[in-house]
């Protein structure tokens, strides 16, 4: 039995090791990270090593403060994530386009803000981007089409509730349910990472959406880095650390790996500070039986 769980932990970081050599190599013409070259089969967290540009072609500063040209290479950053190549676009018209968006959101919200404009982004890359590029290229007039952003508005109105409002998108939940993850993740997996954290939202990637640890760890891993470029970083490990003691039947416990990454990536130290105790909350995540 002792051998059989020894084994199991093995594989376990075997396949976060695998992650961020996933991570390293999607994301190694944008020079956003870099694998130290190393003789051994597996990379840990230690070996990733990071670079200060990240987000390169856009300045690092709080989304209040971002302007249609900020819009812009946000939608380029999704494009390429999402498909692995490089969107062609023009910046000026590009950016032209994020006004006029921003107008629709403004008429059919009746306010209007960045927090907004970027959740309507995720939304619409997240849903309607495939089947836009089917046909014919990408352009930024597509986001201001009335039909999706009437979508999103009654997304927000059956989904969330009064939780959108002039101020921000989400409140922090105090009400931590299947529903409220899965309306996350249907908007966007980084939303469900920012507003539950990064142990929560790895666990139930793994277990009730039946993703990969890989995959999850990715999911999660990048939004943090993302995060910690817009300085919100902070608030993840803030709702991380909110969250514990978790239940030890969760299948993702590398606290201290992900602590050692971020703190790489950040050139500071991250403490996470949690434990995992025999107890029943979070029991509508269940328990993976792999």
């Amino acid at each position: 039995m002792k051998k059989e769980k020894n084994k199991k932990m093995g594989a376990e970081i075997i396949d976060v090791a695998d992650t961020l050599q996933k991570i390293a190599k999607k994301v190694k013409k944008r020079k956003e990270l870099e694998i130290v070259p190393s003789l051994a089969k597996t990379v840990e967290f230690s070996e990733i090593k990071g670079n200060s540009n990240f987000h390169n072609n856009r300045k690092s500063k709080d989304i209040n403060n971002w302007n249609a040209t900020d819009f812009v290479l946000y939608v380029k950053d999704k494009y390429y994530i999402k498909y692995s190549k490089p969107l062609e676009l023009n910046l000026i018209s590009s950016a032209n386009e994020i006004q006029k968006l921003k107008d629709e959101i403004l008429e059919n919200f009746g306010y209007i803000n960045n927090i907004i404009v970027k959740m309507y982004i995720d939304f619409f890359v997240h849903k309607y981007m495939d089947q836009k590029i089917i046909k014919k290229p990408f352009y930024f007039s597509q986001l201001k089409e009335k039909k999706y952003i009437e979508f999103f508005k009654v997304f927000c109105s059956n989904n969330i509730g009064g939780e959108i409002n002039k101020h921000a998108v989400f409140s922090k939940s105090k009400d931590i349910s299947e529903s409220n993850l899965e309306n996350r993740f249907f908007l966007d997996k980084s939303i469900l990472v920012r507003e539950y954290g990064i142990i929560l939202s790895v666990n139930w990637l793994i277990i009730n959406k039946k993703y990969s640890r890989k995959k999850a760890l990715e999911i999660v891993l990048y939004t943090c880095i993302a995060c910690h470029k817009e300085g919100t970083l902070g608030d993840i490990i803030g709702m991380t650390n909110s969250l514990s003691p978790y239940p030890k039947s969760f299948v993702f416990q590398e606290i201290d790996k992900v602590n050692k990454y971020l703190s790489k990536q950040t050139n500071k130290k991250v403490d996470i500070n949690i434990k995992f105790t025999e107890n029943n909350k979070f029991n509508f995540i269940g328990v993976n039986n792999q």
